[in-house]
């Protein structure tokens, strides 16, 4: 299975790149531009986990690009943060009518996420 996953951060992204890559083929990008730019390489992703919280574009934002440009993606997109985010964005959460797995989860938590929506 290909994953793309995007984080701001590199210990984060460094980590679970490398657990997911124990099963998975992973693609990882830092930022909204990167994550685009490997779409565009290559849209045969099978799950995008994205972190909501990230320098000038958002999550948030990745979503609402690939539901315009690869609407096929968004009933396999996964969003992933870390507690503190305002009200806001919590609402837009919510709204956004994916899954959020909020950190810390365990990789056993981030298997069966991506699971439930490969299997969906």
């Amino acid at each position: 299975m290909r994953i793309l996953l995007v984080d701001d951060d590199p210990a984060v992204r460094s980590a679970l790149a490398r657990l997911l890559t124990l099963r998975h083929e992973v693609r990882t990008a830092s930022s909204y531009d990167e994550a685009l730019a490997a779409l565009d390489v290559d849209a045969r992703i099978d799950v995008v986990v994205c972190d909501v919280v990230m320098p000038e574009r958002t999550g948030l934002d990745v979503l609402a690009t690939v539901r315009k440009r690869w609407p096929e993606l968004v009933g396999r997109f996964l969003l992933i943060t870390g507690g503190a985010i305002s009200r806001e964005i919590d609402s837009q959460l919510e709204a956004a009518a994916v899954p959020v797995l909020r950190k810390p989860f365990s990789f056993a938590e981030l298997e069966a996420a991506i699971a439930v929506l490969i299997a969906s």
